[in-house]
């Protein structure tokens, strides 16, 4: 017994819809298409790889995962403890600071100053 099975192919055209990319309008709201971390400030202009001092760097929080393990969000990138990228090295976390090594040299930064 021989069995044949067709394929088709339909192409469908929607109104309103072509090729060309689609705008969101937000109509006051936040983008749901846009990242709530690294949107803006440093991070959306290269993130880590282009942190050549500590000017360069924007601490934005710490954070402590089911495992205990530390990590601090760095222009808007989430480091852990340990984690080398380019030029910085993280290596320490604190409640409200971290220690990093920007090109061998390094710095302390806190989140704010303790009252």
């Amino acid at each position: 017994m021989l069995s044949v099975l067709i394929l088709g192919l339909a192409v469908i055209n929607l109104p309103g819809i072509s090729g060309a990319a689609c705008e969101y309008k937000s109509y006051g709201r936040r983008d749901p298409f846009v990242p709530l971390v690294g949107v803006s400030g440093t991070a959306a202009m290269g993130g880590l790889h282009n942190i050549i001092s500590v000017e360069d760097v924007s601490f934005h929080g710490t954070v402590i995962d089911a495992d205990g393990k530390k990590a601090a969000v760095i222009n808007g990138e989430i480091l852990r403890q340990g984690d080398r990228v380019h030029s910085v090295l993280l290596e320490s976390v604190g409640e409200n600071e971290i220690t990093i090594m920007i090109n061998d040299k390094k710095h302390r930064l806190k989140l704010y100053e303790d009252r």
